[in-house]
């Protein structure tokens, strides 16, 4: 709808560590954004998220490694996708980061041929 605003309500438990994101994205000379069903319900009022979803423009795995070291999560990385997830200590909840892709299957229900790309490129996928 022309003119139309969604408002975004990110729970106040989850801004300082979407700030820390951000500040150690930045010191990497990265973008990173929330993206996913978090921003999803975020959008819908929903603020009992626990799973966050970012993507980065540029390496995922070393910006969930370096966080994982700051944050003292546990990362498990899955590199041919480019993607890692932290679990948050104290059942915090799970952090999934993704670098931004572009995905190419050979065939259905294949794995993907996975390059790098924008952000755009990964919304679009």
């Amino acid at each position: 709808m022309k003119g139309s605003q969604t408002r975004v309500t990110i729970p106040v438990r989850v801004k300082p560590l979407l700030k820390r994101i951000g500040e150690i994205a930045d010191a990497q000379g990265l973008s990173a954004y929330a993206v996913g069903g978090c921003v999803r319900d975020w959008c819908r009022g929903i603020t009992a998220v626990k799973d966050l979803d970012v993507t980065v423009e540029g390496d995922g795995i070393a910006l969930a490694r370096q966080l994982a070291q700051r944050l003292g999560a546990t990362v498990t990385a899955h590199a041919p996708f480019g993607t890692a997830t932290l679990r948050l200590p104290g059942g915090q909840g799970r952090l999934d980061i993704a670098s931004c892709r572009k995905e190419v299957y050979k065939r259905p229900a294949a794995y993907p041929t996975v390059s790098a790309g924008t952000l755009e490129d990964d919304l679009f996928r």
